[in-house]
């Protein structure tokens, strides 16, 4: 479930099938998984949202960065 803080920040209109990522955020082992998922994003059809811990911020900003192509937004401010 999201809070409605964190279900308050989701855009209301959205042209995309959303994902929406909660919880830790953890770098992927399995490289098959990570590509797959990958490709979701980047045919344009998807939009991730990565709704995670407050200490997850700078690791989902790095991401975001990372993958600027991709429609990737962060969302912090869970409490463990």
């Amino acid at each position: 479930l999201l809070s409605p803080f964190i279900f308050e920040q989701l855009p209301i209109t959205i042209d995309k099938k959303a994902i929406i990522w909660t919880g830790e955020i953890r770098p992927v082992k399995d490289p098959i998984f990570a590509m797959e998922f990958l490709s979701c994003l980047n045919d344009n059809q998807y939009h991730l949202f990565l709704v995670g811990y407050e200490n997850d911020k700078a690791l989902g900003e790095q991401l975001r960065s990372t993958y600027s192509h991709l429609n990737v937004t962060f969302i912090g401010g869970q409490s463990q």
